[in-house]
C-alpha cells in the first residue's frame, strides 16, 4: 500500500467511496449492535460494548473498506489488507498492556 494506491483511489469520487464505505459498515453492524435497542443502560456505559466495537473494528470494518477498495483498485486489496491487520493488531496490544 503506498501513495500511488491512495492517489487511485481519490481519482474514482472519494465521496461516493466514502459513503459506500460507511454504508457497508451501518449494514453488517446494526445486526452487531441489537443488544442496545432495549437496553435502559446509556451507550457507553454498556459493558458488551467494548468488545462488539472491537469486533466490528476487527471484522466488519475490514470487510467494509476491503470490499470497497476491491471496486476501485482491485490489485491494491491485499496491500491495504496487510496494513489494516497490522493496525487492529497494534490497536489491540495497546488494549491489554
Amino acid at each position: 500500500m503506498d501513495v500511488k494506491s491512495w492517489n487511485a483511489m481519490k481519482k474514482k469520487n472519494a465521496g461516493e467511496l466514502g459513503l459506500k464505505f460507511f454504508l457497508r459498515i451501518f449494514e453488517i453492524a446494526k445486526k452487531l449492535f441489537t443488544f442496545l435497542k432495549n437496553s435502559d443502560v446509556p451507550v457507553e456505559q454498556n459493558p458488551k460494548l467494548k468488545p462488539h466495537a472491537m469486533t466490528v473494528f476487527v471484522m466488519v470494518t475490514r470487510y467494509a473498506l476491503l470490499e470497497t477498495i476491491k471496486e476501485t483498485v482491485p490489485e491494491m486489496k491485499n496491500a491495504w489488507a496487510e496494513a489494516y491487520d497490522q493496525l487492529a493488531a497494534a490497536i489491540d496490544s495497546c488494549d491489554h498492556v
